[in-house]
C-alpha cells in the first residue's frame, strides 16, 4: 500500500499467478468409446513455466487453490452419440461436462481444485461414441492460481 490505501499488485500473494493458456496445433484423433487426452502442445501464455507442451499437463511448483477450464470442438460433419470432456488431478476427475447431440459438439467444463506444489498435475481428457474415430479441434485449456482463497 502506498500509504493512502491504494495497493499495487506486486507482491506474489496477490497475483494470479501461475497462469497459463494452451490449445493445439493439430487435431487429437480419438477413438470410439476410448478416454483420450488431449494433445494440448501450444502455448499462448504460461507465466511460470508450469506446462508442458510433450505431456500436455500443468505441474505447478507452487501449493494452492487453481480455477481451471476446458474445451473441445468435435470435427463438423461428425455426429456423436456422446462427447465427454473432463478435467483431471493426477488420474482422478475432478470436473467434466457432457453433450448429447448431433453435428457440432463444443462440451466445455470449469473446476477448481487443490494442488500441491510438488507432484500433483491437471491434464484434459476427452471421450466420443460415433461408432468410428473422430478428430477433436479448437482445443483450450488454461488455468490460475486462486488469490484470497
Amino acid at each position: 500500500s502506498d500509504g493512502a490505501g491504494v495497493i499495487t499488485p506486486n507482491a506474489d500473494g496477490i497475483k494470479n499467478t501461475p497462469s497459463f493458456r494452451a490449445g493445439s496445433s493439430a487435431y487429437t484423433s480419438v477413438a470410439n468409446s476410448t478416454m483420450t487426452t488431449l494433445a494440448i502442445d501450444t502455448e499462448s501464455w504460461d507465466t511460470d513455466s508450469f506446462f508442458d507442451t510433450s505431456t500436455y499437463k500443468f505441474t505447478p511448483t507452487i501449493a494452492g487453490k487453481y480455477w481451471f477450464s476446458a474445451t473441445a470442438y468435435l470435427n463438423s460433419g461428425n455426429n456423436t452419440d456422446y462427447f465427454l470432456i473432463q478435467l483431471m488431478k493426477n488420474t482422478s476427475m475432478f470436473a467434466q461436462s457432457g453433450i448429447v447431440s448431433n453435428d457440432y459438439n463444443s462440451p466445455c467444463t470449469t473446476g477448481a481444485i487443490d494442488l500441491n506444489g510438488s507432484s500433483d498435475y491437471v491434464s484434459v481428457r476427452v471421450y466420443q461414441q460415433t461408432g468410428g474415430t473422430v478428430d477433436i479441434e479448437g482445443q483450450n485449456f488454461c488455468g490460475f492460481k486462486l488469490i484470497g482463497a
